[in-house]
């Protein structure tokens, strides 16, 4: 199985979608995976990537039986989408003018799911523009 995150401005054809995010764009009514969502922010974590990523992997581990019934719950060999309000939110911009890139949390469910053994495959924006957790993804490009 694998999974591709994007933000919602960017999924174009991408199919099997789901909201990693509590509130969506205008037009979107994806089913939201709630297990996913961050309640966490950077700046709320003093701006430390390290301190917001092991709080972000403290809460999918909370969440971890939710997250297995999901992913249990998926057609195996399929494509999944993961879609995001970043880069394009008021917070990843704000970001990118500070520190020249965005933290997007979608990128710690990335690792996560990596971790999980999926493949994981990021699109443009979050290829290069993203702050990267060890930087070992792949590029999202259809």
């Amino acid at each position: 199985m694998t999974f591709i995150f994007s933000s919602f401005q960017d999924n174009v054809g991408l199919e099997n979608r789901y909201s990693i995010v509590r509130w969506q764009p205008p037009g979107y009514h994806l089913e939201i995976l709630p297990f996913f969502v961050s309640q966490i922010s950077l700046e709320r974590c003093q701006y430390s990537l390290e301190a917001y990523t092991k709080r972000l992997q403290r809460l999918f581990l909370r969440r971890r039986k939710a997250i297995d019934e999901w992913l249990g719950s998926l057609p195996p060999n399929s494509e999944i989408s993961l879609l995001c309000r970043c880069p394009y939110s008021k917070v990843s911009e704000e970001q990118i003018q500070i520190f020249g890139k965005f933290m997007c949390h979608s990128v710690v469910v990335a690792k996560y799911l990596e971790s999980l053994g999926y493949d994981v495959l990021l699109d443009q924006s979050r290829q290069t523009n993203a702050i990267l957790i060890d930087g070992n993804y792949m590029p999202y490009a259809r």
